[in-house]
This record gives C-alpha cells, structure tokens and sequence, in this order.
C-alpha cells in the first residue's frame, strides 16, 4: 500500500466515513453450483458512496490487463485493479489487487476478463474503505451452538 506524505486528514475523514457506512447487502446469488449469495459492486458502492463524498472522500480505480508467460509459454492475462482513495487535502492512499482471467466454458476471453476486472474492482474498494458483507437471509446473528465436547462435560 502507498500513501502520500500527509494523511492525516484523510484517515481522519475515513474514520467518519466508515462510523456512517452499513455493510454492503448480499443481494446477488452466484450461477455456480454452490449458487451462494454476496454482495456484487452496485451494492459495495451504496454502502459507501455517500459516507465517502460527505467526508470529502472519493475513489478512482484504473484497470490494465497483460498477458502472463511463463519461460515463454502463455498462461492466460492478468488483470490488475489500482484503487486509489482521495481526499480533499490531497492525501491519498493507492493499492493495486491482480487477479488472474481463466477460461471459462461459454464465455470469451475479453468477457473473462471483464469478471475479473469486476472481482477485483469490488475486493479493491470493499479493502480500502472498510466495507463488509452482510447476510440478509433471516439468520442474520444466529449461529450454532457449540457443541460440549466429552471433556468439557468431565471437567463440570
């Protein structure tokens, strides 16, 4: 992670930003087999947007790709996200996450990399600003108890 010199103020400013951020929502379902729910780039930017621009925060994020050899044979592109979080004061703090684009069944190579663009885009914010995901299927707090085990019933 780089930072500028000075980022007093804007440590500051996200400290306000995440007292005022929710965790974003697990509103997506995923198409795989385990069809698991989380929360896609739409719902990470609802639950920072505006805590963000009120505290004079803003977030720019580039994407590049290349292609990754290995002793000159091909393996695939590398996608990289560089997250940068801005503040008014001119602090900032850069990060960059890269994440391979496999092949997949059925979709293109330029769309492969587009997902993982996208994956990268929501790890890279939710990372900076301090976002996490909440659960919204009605279990939200209940967890199974832990089962006593053979010993903790000997030692009452």
């Amino acid at each position: 992670m780089k930072t500028s010199d000075n980022i007093g103020e804007l440590a500051a400013a996200l400290a306000a930003a995440q007292g005022q951020m929710s965790a974003a929502l697990k509103d997506a379902q995923s198409k795989g087999p385990t069809r698991h729910k989380y929360a896609d780039l739409d719902a990470v930017w609802e639950a920072c947007r505006e805590p963000l621009s009120s505290n004079g925060l803003s977030v720019v994020q580039g994407v590049s790709s290349e292609l990754h050899t290995v002793n000159g044979e091909v393996w695939g592109w590398l996608v990289s996200v560089t997250t940068t979080l801005l503040h008014t004061s001119g602090g900032s703090v850069v990060e960059t996450l890269t994440l391979p684009a496999v092949e997949q069944k059925g979709i293109s190579m330029a769309q492969s990399i587009g997902v993982a663009s996208t994956y990268a885009r929501r790890y890279g914010l939710s990372a900076m600003v301090g976002i996490t995901q909440e659960d919204n299927d009605g279990h939200v707090g209940q967890r199974r108890q832990p089962k006593e085990t053979a010993a903790a019933k000997r030692a009452r």
